[in-house]
């Protein structure tokens, strides 16, 4: 059935779109693999893309709606922004180095002014991100069942999560993995207001299961906060839509358990509970000092920011400043999207980030479509990256602009399109 119904979604394509398409499920198969493949995906999109401008000899900007104009434009607006602060920048080569890795904001932007892609309906941007969600699933199976095998070989099992779980870094797979929760959430409550509660509801309930447990085995903190929300907006979403008002007690009862399983987890993984307790005694966290150091370098030039090659240096020496010593030998960031773009590039790249996030999630609302997938997305990716610098990476920069033009098709597509073959 499931076969079948994939292959339906390929059957009114075009070559042209097929090979489109393909691509696309190659990015979402790739991305929570390594980054270098999804680049070639995302290179093998862009081809695509200009072979079905040179068929349809049309271009993709006039199927575009306003929001995704308005998206696109900010995408390369964020490029210009880098490419302006690392032409600028002193250290003229790391410069340029920073420039060249957000070329997926122009990339991306450009495949939908060249070509048409209307073929994406909403059915075949669901099959995206529940391929997303499976790769993420085996991948975390394969490495849960190595787990198992080391624990019983007698490693200790505190020597087996937290970072050492994966070799993917554990903000980016959480991220990953909560992207791919938010979806199963608007999955699940699609399924309930058209059916009501059934066999499938269980399914993709238990499908949610891997990537909670993704979160708490890498012990990411990050992911943590966004998994509680999810699951709070998720709960009081269905409580409130189907007026089941003594779920709430249910609610409380998974808060309960799920302090517990924390309090039982060893002690030195209790991340939350070292924030906490360093606060309580008037005392700053690592992170903290980073933050509050970022936040102090950032002050001292606002508008433009020191230039992406030339902001280290600065933030380096504010550190020192503040007795930061180990942030200063290891050339840490500052761990925080927000600040370090107002570090790179100024007040100007900050506010262009934050209407890349707010757009999607603003057209979602006001358009009635695709709000709890779009809006929940957002807000895992705002959170998540005001906790990392998720686009210092190629495997945080590709997921990024990857999501958001996903995000922006998925409002208000629902009927089915198919071009002439």
């Amino acid at each position: 059935m499931i076969v079948k119904r994939i292959g339906n979604l390929f059957k009114t394509l075009s070559g042209v779109d097929r090979a489109d398409y393909i691509a696309l499920l190659c990015i979402a198969a790739t991305v929570p693999i390594a980054w270098r493949l999804a680049m070639w995906a995302m290179i093998a999109f862009t081809v695509t893309s200009v072979v079905q401008l040179c068929v349809s000899r049309q271009l993709g900007w006039k199927t575009t709606t306003t929001g995704q104009r308005v998206l696109m434009a900010l995408m390369v607006l964020f490029f210009i922004i880098y490419l302006i602060s690392g032409s600028q920048s002193v250290n003229q080569s790391y410069g340029w180095s920073t420039t060249e890795g957000k070329l997926p904001f122009v990339l991306f932007p450009l495949t939908f002014v060249l070509a048409d892609k209307r073929y994406l309906t909403r059915d075949r941007l669901r099959l995206i991100f529940y391929l997303l969600w499976a790769v993420l699933t085996i991948r975390f199976l394969i490495e849960f069942i190595a787990f198992a095998v080391k624990v019983m070989q007698g490693d200790a099992i505190s020597s087996l999560i937290g970072e050492n779980f994966s070799q993917l870094h554990h903000t980016y797979y959480a991220l990953y993995a909560m992207v791919g929760a938010a979806f199963l959430y608007s999955e699940l409550m699609r399924r309930i207001e058209r059916c009501g509660w059934d066999k499938r509801c269980w399914w993709l309930l238990l499908a949610a299961v891997p990537p909670i447990a993704t979160v708490v085995v890498t012990d990411s903190r990050t992911g943590i906060i966004c998994a509680a929300l999810l699951i709070a907006v998720g709960l009081l979403d269905y409580v409130v839509s189907q007026r089941k008002w003594k779920l709430l007690l249910v609610g409380a009862l998974l808060l309960i358990a799920a302090v517990a399983v924390y309090q039982v987890i060893p002690s030195n993984y209790q991340r939350f509970s070292l924030e906490i307790k360093a606060l309580r005694t008037g005392q700053e966290s690592e992170r903290m000092i980073m933050l509050r150091s970022a936040a102090e370098t950032a002050a001292a030039s606002p508008l433009w920011g020191y230039g992406s090659g030339d902001y280290e240096e600065p933030l380096q020496q504010q550190y020192l400043r503040n007795g930061y010593a180990m942030g200063h030998e290891h050339q840490q960031g500052s761990h925080n999207q927000y600040l370090e773009t107002m570090l790179e590039c100024g007040l100007f790249g900050t506010l262009t980030l934050v209407a890349m996030l707010v757009v999607p999630a603003w057209t979602a609302l006001r358009r009635k479509s695709g709000r709890r997938f779009v809006v929940s997305s957002i807000m895992v990716i705002a959170i998540t990256i005001f906790f990392e610098s998720m686009l210092g990476r190629q495997m945080g920069i590709i997921f990024f602009c990857f999501v958001l033009s996903m995000l922006m098709l998925f409002i208000g597509r629902t009927q089915e399109y198919a071009p002439t073959k």
